[in-house]
């Protein structure tokens, strides 16, 4: 497996791992009523636990602002190789699906759902820098065969 493979898939752990994230902590809120009340609660022994999780929402733009630089320097580096921008289809919509779950209000629901969007937009995007990489790489070796 040659170098050039490992930034892609990296970026499509990171952009599932993003998802996930986005998707599972406003779910634990809403499925375990006990989370949300721990919160109004000094004594309660889970109020660590709904403290820690609320505090997680405040680093996504740091994560997306990570997931973007890296997938567009995974993304530069894969279309100096093979100079197809099908990749950059993908990557687009992610963003503007990021910026409306960060910067746009509406309702409970909008902010986790356009975020995990975002994330998986972004795996798409790695893998399919990552299929045109594989592509150029089994070309070149069907070249070198001949």
């Amino acid at each position: 497996m040659g170098k050039w493979r490992q930034p892609d898939r990296w970026g499509m752990g990171l952009s599932l791992l993003c998802a996930l994230h986005c998707l599972l902590v406003p779910l634990a809120f809403a499925l375990l009523p006990s989370l949300v009340l721990a919160l109004h609660s000094f004594r309660d022994p889970l109020r660590p636990v709904a403290l820690s999780l609320l505090h997680l929402q405040r680093f996504d733009v740091h994560l997306i602002a990570f997931a973007l630089a890296f997938a567009v320097l995974s993304l530069a580096a894969g279309w100096r190789r093979h100079r197809r921008l099908h990749a950059s289809v993908w990557l687009l919509p992610a963003a503007g699906s990021f910026a409306m779950g960060l910067f746009v209000r509406g309702p409970g629901w909008w902010h986790p759902w356009t975020l995990v969007l975002g994330g998986l937009f972004l795996m798409l995007a790695h893998a399919r820098n990552l299929r045109d990489r594989q592509a150029v790489e089994a070309r070149s070796a069907a070249v070198a065969d001949r």
